[in-house]
């Protein structure tokens, strides 16, 4: 007779400790200190003033989570961690990871019961301090969209396009990838006014500041948006908003983009490919603990309100797991439907 065994929800109860393995790697700098060779613990454990037997747990660790490898007998880093946990590398994400790690034991994960049960969805957002990124997150938040976009741009053709317009763009990350990639596209960026220097500072740095400007303002108010956009990105900023809101912000959209324009919405969602749901519900329940006013929504709900504002060809794909998109072309020979004047 077989029996059940609790060996799933220990794994669930200890994950934690994951977590805490990477984020130790990343704090001494172990990758960056292997670079392409591989290393003793004895050298490692010399060089950080620690015990052998410490690092050598850390290191044993790490390659059963299959960051590091063991080779010439020593440790070594794996292609993940030479690309994104190397502090010399292009994509390096260790302060995107840092992030999480801090949050992981924010007050709003220890009160995860409590503002669960008190969360109302719809309701003005209330964001909790801790939910503030500090100049190191928004470093790593850059990045990351540098590779968003890289993957947007591998997944999408966009060739056709010619001017982007990005609502809520950060710090420009991925509108920099997608001029990068296509030196016909020019764009706009509308980000709030505390965040609009930083990306301007960052696509100066990337040498496009001539294709890309940078407009200070909440891209909801009523201020018109910069004109000409033939293709709009919304990334990572419709959980942000209640319901209602998105569904107005896809008909102003509508109205707002020329005939065969492309709209692009680019998050967490929940039902874009087969089995790629706990990413999402998880960051639901950070959006919730932090006080946002809504959560990651179901890509189909994304699709569902394309098409009630009239859009096309609307599509979905999962291209940079977790990150899925969804997106709609205005139809050439018709005007878009319900949709909100452009200001």
């Amino acid at each position: 007779m077989s029996h059940s065994t609790p060996a799933a929800l220990i794994e669930l109860a200890t994950a934690h400790r994951r977590s805490r393995a990477l984020a130790a790697l990343i704090a001494l700098e172990i990758p960056t200190r292997l670079g392409a060779r591989a290393r003793s613990r004895e050298s490692l454990a010399q060089e950080l003033n620690a015990e052998p037997a410490a690092i050598g747990a850390l290191l044993e660790a790490a390659v059963a989570l299959g960051v590091l490898a063991r080779r010439d007998g020593g440790y070594a880093n794996t292609e993940a961690a030479a690309s994104y946990l190397r502090r010399d590398a292009p994509g390096y994400l260790g302060e995107w990871f840092m992030r999480h790690d801090r949050m992981a034991h924010a007050l709003a994960w220890n009160e995860l019961p409590r503002r669960l049960c008190a969360w109302r969805g719809g309701e003005p957002a209330a964001f909790a301090p801790e939910s503030a990124p500090t100049a190191a997150d928004r470093e790593g938040q850059h990045q990351m969209a540098l590779l968003a976009g890289d993957a947007l741009a591998d997944a999408v053709e966009l060739g056709s396009f010619h001017r982007l317009l990005d609502l809520g763009g950060g710090t420009g990350g991925m509108a920099i990838a997608l001029c990068r990639r296509h030196p016909h596209l020019n764009a706009a960026v509308i980000e709030r006014a505390d965040v609009a220097p930083l990306a301007r500072d960052a696509i100066r740095r990337a040498g496009l500041d001539a294709r890309i400007e940078v407009r200070a303002g909440d891209f909801l108010d009523a201020a018109p948006w910069p004109s000409g956009a033939d293709l709009v990105l919304l990334a990572n900023v419709l959980s942000m908003l209640p319901a209602r809101r998105a569904r107005e912000l896809f008909g102003r959209i509508g109205a707002y983009l020329p005939p065969g324009g492309c709209v692009i919405v680019s998050g967490w969602m929940p039902g874009a490919a087969e089995g790629d749901g706990l990413a999402p519900a998880l960051q639901s329940l950070e959006d919730i603990a932090l006080g946002a006013p809504d959560v990651e929504r179901p890509a189909a709900d994304y699709a569902a309100w394309l098409t009630e504002a009239g859009f096309g060809d609307v599509a979905t794909l999962a291209y940079f797991p977790p990150t899925s998109l969804v997106m709609g072309h205005k139809p050439a020979a018709r005007r878009v439907a319900g949709s909100l004047a452009a200001g």
